[in-house]
């Protein structure tokens, strides 16, 4: 067993994975040859270490997610508000007339819509909402520097 922060554990889990994604492109890219043609990797040893690699990833993500027990509340509270801020910015804010032009030599015309939110009202949501996550981010980032885990690498 290995105690470090669980700052580092992040990196540690990164780097991992990075390593998976590496080494799965070698696989994928060697799996399959023409006879007769000669690779410049040994599949047997790629394919071991990809699965080392694998069970290495679950440990860490494993006692990262444990170690995120006591703050969970505070990681999912700020993916929904970035989705929040999805939601609101993918919003339909038009307010007022508009002229439509019209489809295959038709003639324009205009249309009155209504919003219940305006412009306005999404940008000011928008940064109150980044605002709230910059804070949780602040500390999650706490939290993550002084708290240690144990993993078996």
């Amino acid at each position: 067993m290995k105690k470090m922060k669980l700052v580092n554990a992040l990196k540690v889990k990164n780097r991992i994975a990075g390593e998976v994604t590496r080494l799965s492109g070698i696989i994928k890219r060697e799996n399959s040859k023409v006879i007769g043609s000669t690779s410049a990797v040994d599949m047997k040893a790629v394919s071991d270490e990809y699965k080392d690699s694998i069970e290495k990833l679950i440990n860490i993500k494993a006692a990262i997610a444990k170690a995120n027990a006591d703050i969970y509340e505070k990681i999912d509270r700020m993916s929904e508000y970035k989705s929040l801020i999805k939601f609101y910015i993918e919003l339909d804010t038009k307010d007022g007339r508009y002229r439509i032009s019209g489809d295959y030599g038709k003639d324009s015309y205009v249309e009155e819509y209504k919003a219940f939110y305006k412009q306005e009202d999404i940008d000011r949501m928008v940064k109150d909402l980044r605002l709230k996550i910059e804070a949780l981010q602040d500390e999650i980032d706490e939290f993550n520097a002084v708290k240690f885990i144990e993993i078996e690498l």
